[in-house]
């Protein structure tokens, strides 16, 4: 298939699709990628450290970063259908984009805002809304938590200052009690333990 060249070759990984292997010969070829039989190549630029477009065995087209033979940082992807996707690559998955961008299907349906591994996730503003709503709940957890353990503390504090304690039936008692209490305490025990 080449004429007999020096070249330099890196087994590089591509995730889900195993290993594809990376071939740039020191002369003006093009760059090669070899995987289950399929060639695919870098038609134009530097498809290993740079900005260049390949075209994949599959009718796909990559066109602008990559970084040591994988799509990572901004590019565009189109499909054989018409489908195209502009936008963050990141950690070189062939068949998910990763990040912020616009993916306009042959259908002149558009997505645009977060992906990631190839599903369109929302809009920056829903993504945005979503997390904050996510640490609100872990906040709201948090405060739930520490709220328990304040007034179940106290209780115990309470409840065995009279007691012996040695005894397990008792200790137990308490305990259960007390738990009750932390979990749904009434005005009285809130005003009392909280």
């Amino acid at each position: 298939m080449f004429k007999s060249r020096k070249r330099l070759t890196a087994s590089v990984s591509w995730g889900e699709g195993g290993e594809f292997l990376y071939e740039q010969y020191l002369t003006e070829d093009p760059v090669t990628t070899v995987s289950a039989g399929n060639v695919q190549e870098c038609v134009e630029g530097d498809c290993f450290r740079g900005k260049g477009k390949f075209n994949l065995a599959d009718g796909r087209v990559y066109e602008r970063d990559f970084k040591f033979g994988r799509l990572d940082g901004k590019g565009k992807m189109t499909w054989p259908n018409g489908d195209i996707y502009e936008g963050e690559f990141q950690d070189g998955w062939l068949n998910r984009i990763n990040g912020k961008g616009k993916k306009t299907y042959a259908s002149g349906i558009v997505e645009e805002g977060i992906f990631k591994d190839g599903t369109f996730v929302g809009t920056v503003a829903d993504v945005e809304r979503k997390e904050l709503q996510r640490i609100a709940l872990l906040e709201q957890e948090r405060i739930a938590k520490a709220r328990y353990q304040r007034i179940f503390n106290a209780c115990l504090l309470d409840k065995s200052a009279d007691l012996d304690m040695q005894a397990k039936s008792i200790e137990d008692a308490v305990k259960a009690t007390c738990g009750a209490i932390a979990e749904d305490p009434s005005w009285l025990e809130s005003l009392q333990y909280d």
